[in-house]
């Protein structure tokens, strides 16, 4: 009978430590939220195969020369892009959108965007930005990057490779409550990107990216102004 009890015991402490790590995993999942990004996949306006748009990209401003180009077999392997039919493209500039959410503090916002490289072009590839912003909420045109990468993965000719890009805000950061945007940037023609996304978590705290001095740059001049910002219109085929 003792043997059995203990056994029983035994079993038991081993279903309340399941239970526990489980409830554990949900609990840390629970507490990464996605930060909804208008046209994530550049589906928006929608675009027959081989199509693209001049300097029109729904619910993303633009500085420079960009559009929305539904891709084929001749420029992606397969003709495919990772989400949907359709890519941004950037011959010059950058594009960003200010995003309906607010810097918060002990938080760690990771933005993934997935860059691609077209088939056919010949020329090196040019390099690009990806950064994180923060916004005056009283007036956007102040602004400040707070973190950024210079081209940290080169994709293969023809194929897309994720970027993955981490801030953590800490326990006290002078942008708390400040609008969040996003920068997406090419260096010459040209860049594609697809499938931006973004989340917040309490607990992800070891992939932070502090940023270098020259980073934290007053962009004064409004060059964004993001989903408000101004629209340079140059005509560049895609």
């Amino acid at each position: 009978m003792l043997h059995e009890n203990l056994e029983e015991m035994v079993s038991l402490k081993k279903s309340i430590l399941i239970f526990l790590l489980f409830a554990c995993v949900a609990l840390n999942q629970a507490e990464a939220t996605q930060v909804p990004i208008k046209n994530a996949s550049f589906e928006n306006p929608a675009l027959n195969d081989n199509r693209w748009t001049n300097n029109v990209i729904t619910d993303w401003g633009i500085a420079g020369t960009a559009g929305v180009f539904n891709p084929t077999a001749d420029h992606f392997s397969g003709g495919s892009v990772p989400d949907g039919v359709q890519t941004a493209y950037l011959n010059s500039g950058i594009i960003g959108q200010w995003l309906n959410y607010y810097l918060s503090a002990n938080k760690t916002y990771t933005l993934e965007v997935d860059v691609g490289r077209r088939l056919e072009e010949s020329l090196a590839f040019p390099g690009y930005t990806v950064g994180l912003l923060v916004g005056n909420p009283t007036n956007l045109s102040t602004w400040y990057y707070i973190a950024q990468y210079d081209t940290p993965i080169i994709p293969e000719r023809g194929k897309f490779q994720t970027v993955t890009l981490s801030y953590n805000t800490g326990t006290s950061n002078p942008y708390q409550d400040w609008r969040l945007g996003i920068h997406l940037g090419t260096k010459d023609v040209q860049t594609n990107f697809d499938n931006v996304r973004m989340e917040n978590d309490d607990n992800n705290t070891n992939n932070n990216v502090t940023p270098e001095p020259g980073t934290l740059i007053l962009l004064g001049s409004g060059l964004l102004g993001l989903v408000g910002m101004g629209v340079v219109r140059r005509r560049k085929k895609a």
